[in-house]
């Protein structure tokens, strides 16, 4: 997937979910990013790290943008954080990127080794205490969540939603079809899968992954290995 791919001032796609863990690498312009990550401010010399399968909206400014996108590795990238780094931070110029994508990625890559695989809440409140509980496994009910943050379950859905963009509940969901995609990926078997990951029954696990992707949990676990199998 390394390409340039480039937009067109104040255009706001759809929300949209790549298959493939991929860093977007802006050489130009500036736009927002909205997923169950957060809302990122996105501009030149930004690093945005997407795990496999992450789903994003994005909005772009007022000038074009350009945005170089190089795949990650599968075999890092069904467990990656979605995180934000820099050129700078990095100490790579557009330059190094460009002509030498392989010397850049595995500087990103050693970066990466280096962030820790939970993020810390964005924001130390009730709300950021509901972020962190909700990405857990087996998180619990909304209405529980609320209970031990110390707010009504109408304070948490709008705080939540005007904070990051979406509703406690499709949160707590999206990181469960995550939870559940990294332990396919590690050779699990599909009922354990859905048990460790919150889903009532294998069933529920197999509706959730077709209406999030188009394929069933088997299919997906086959597609990740095939693409693990191709990059060694």
């Amino acid at each position: 997937m390394t390409e340039i791919s480039t937009h067109e001032p104040y255009t706001a796609p759809l929300a949209h979910r790549h298959f493939a863990a991929y860093v977007a690498i802006v050489l130009h312009g500036e736009y927002t990013e909205t997923s169950v990550d957060g809302t990122l401010q996105v501009a030149r010399g930004d690093v945005v790290i997407h795990p496999a399968f992450h789903y994003h909206a994005n909005v772009f400014a007022a000038a074009p943008v350009a945005v170089l996108n190089l795949p990650l590795p599968i075999s890092i990238g069904v467990g990656t954080q979605y995180t934000r780094l820099s050129l700078c931070e990095l100490r790579l110029s557009e330059e190094d990127i460009v002509q030498r994508p392989r010397e850049s990625m595995n500087a990103i890559l050693d970066e990466l080794a280096q962030i820790e695989s939970d993020p810390a809440p964005l924001c130390d409140d009730a709300i950021g205490y509901a972020w962190q509980r909700l990405r857990e496994p087996q998180a619990p009910k909304i209405r529980r969540v609320a209970a031990e943050a110390g707010v009504s379950t109408e304070h948490l859905a709008r705080a939540f939603r005007d904070r990051y963009g979406l509703s406690p509940g499709d949160y707590r969901t999206e990181h469960r079809f995550r939870h559940a995609m990294q332990q396919l990926f590690a050779g699990d078997k599909a009922v354990a899968v859905a048990c460790n990951s919150g889903y009532s029954d294998q069933s529920h696990m197999t509706r959730d992954f077709k209406q999030r992707t188009g394929a069933t949990p088997t299919q997906i676990s086959r597609q990740l290995h095939t693409l693990s199998l191709s990059q060694n």
